[in-house]
């Protein structure tokens, strides 16, 4: 679980679906919204790659694990408009760079002609998100 504090006035809220306790992110106002946002956005990431929370949120290499964490970033980045630091808070204190190369990655992938893995996944949770 993940405490969320709004920089002013103080006020904690707590992401349910994330993988540690005990982490702050210090956010913009309109944070309750975000949250509530993100939080569906994990769920629904997590359902569909059919992983659990400790894949995604962990440092596991494997391609297919990569490129679920890899678009559940993306989608916080644009859905959410989260920050890259937020995001990486979320996922295990990552640095913000880390979320920047995989906002990147996904970019590179969706600028493609042909059909890949990542568009199929993105058009999918398009619908459901």
């Amino acid at each position: 679980m993940i405490e969320l504090k709004n920089a002013s006035p103080r006020t904690t809220f707590y992401l349910p679906s994330a993988p540690k306790t005990g982490v702050s992110l210090y956010a913009i106002p309109g944070i309750v919204e975000r949250q509530k946002t993100s939080t569906f956005i994990l769920q629904k990431c997590l359902k569909h790659f059919d992983i659990s929370e400790e894949k995604l949120f962990g440092s596991s290499r494997k391609a297919d694990i990569i490129i679920a964490r890899h678009i559940t970033m993306w989608f916080l980045l644009t859905r959410c408009k989260m920050t890259l630091t937020a995001v990486g808070e979320i996922f295990g204190g990552k640095d913000h760079t880390t979320v920047l190369n995989a906002k990147r990655s996904i970019e590179d992938q969706l600028s493609l002609k042909h059909n890949n893995q990542v568009k199929m996944h993105i058009r999918h949770l398009n619908v459901i998100l």
